[in-house]
C-alpha cells in the first residue's frame, strides 16, 4: 500500500534512537509479562521488523502480518515468516503483538478477533505504543503527537479496548502508561509545552497518559 511504502518508513530515522531504546523497554516489558519464553510470536502490523526482530534473537519463532510491500520485503530480508491472518491456525502462538497499529487498520475488532482466536491457553496479546484517547491531551486538543490523520481509523480509549478484550474472553487484562524514564519522555520541556499548547502554541510534546500499553491473558 502507497500509504506505508518507503517514504513513509523514512520519516522515522529523526528519532530512530529513541524508537530503538522503546523497542528495548517494550521488549523487557512484554517478557517481564508473559507466562511463555520461548515459542510462536505473530506481530500484526509488524512494519518493517525491527521490534520483532528482537524476538527472533530471543529465540521465538516470529511471524509478522503486514500488508505493505515495502514492509514485507524488509522483513523478508531479516528473516521473518510472513504470514496471512485469515489462514493461521487456532491457538497457534504463545504471543501476538500489536504495536501502534490499532488506529490504522480499517477492521481493529476483527484483528483484535483474530489475535483472541489465535493465542493458545496462557497466551497473551500485547498492544503497544497505542495512543489513548481517554488521555488528557486528546480530550483537551484532539490530537496526540503519534497520531497520523490521513493514516488513521479509528482512536480507541483505554476504557473501550479493556471493555472489547474483556468481549472477546480474555480473562485478565491490564493496562500500563508509560512516560517516565522512556526515551521520548522530557517533563520540564513537556509540561511546558502542554501550557503552551493551552494558549494556543503548537509543538509536539510527550506527556502521562498519552500513551497506553494493554497485556491481556486468555
Amino acid at each position: 500500500m502507497s500509504l506505508y511504502g518507503e517514504q513513509y518508513f523514512s520519516l522515522r530515522k529523526a528519532t530512530g534512537w529513541q524508537r530503538e531504546v522503546a523497542y528495548r523497554q517494550e521488549f523487557k516489558r512484554v517478557m517481564d509479562r508473559t507466562r511463555y519464553k520461548r515459542g510462536n510470536v505473530i506481530d500484526i502490523g509488524c512494519g518493517t521488523g525491527e521490534f520483532l526482530e528482537l524476538f527472533k534473537l530471543a529465540g521465538w519463532q516470529v511471524y509478522g502480518v503486514e500488508v505493505s510491500d515495502y514492509c514485507i520485503q524488509k522483513c523478508n530480508e531479516r528473516g521473518i515468516t510472513m504470514v496471512e491472518i485469515d489462514y493461521l491456525d487456532d491457538g497457534l502462538a504463545e504471543l501476538v503483538i500489536m504495536r501502534g497499529v490499532l488506529q490504522h487498520i480499517d477492521d481493529p475488532f476483527g484483528a483484535l478477533r483474530h489475535a483472541r482466536r489465535m493465542l493458545a491457553n496462557g497466551g497473551m496479546l500485547s498492544i503497544l505504543a497505542q495512543p489513548d484517547a481517554d488521555s488528557l491531551c486528546y480530550k483537551l486538543f484532539g490530537d496526540l503527537p503519534a497520531l497520523d490523520a490521513p493514516r488513521n481509523w479509528w482512536i480507541p480509549g483505554a476504557r473501550e479496548v479493556v471493555n472489547i478484550l474483556g468481549k472477546l474472553g480474555f480473562g485478565m487484562i491490564k493496562v500500563n502508561h508509560p512516560y517516565l524514564g522512556g526515551p521520548y519522555a522530557s517533563p520540564l520541556l513537556d509540561y511546558a509545552r502542554f501550557v503552551g499548547r493551552l494558549f494556543g502554541l503548537r509543538k509536539p510534546f510527550a506527556f502521562p497518559g498519552n500513551m497506553m500499553e494493554i497485556f491481556a491473558w486468555v
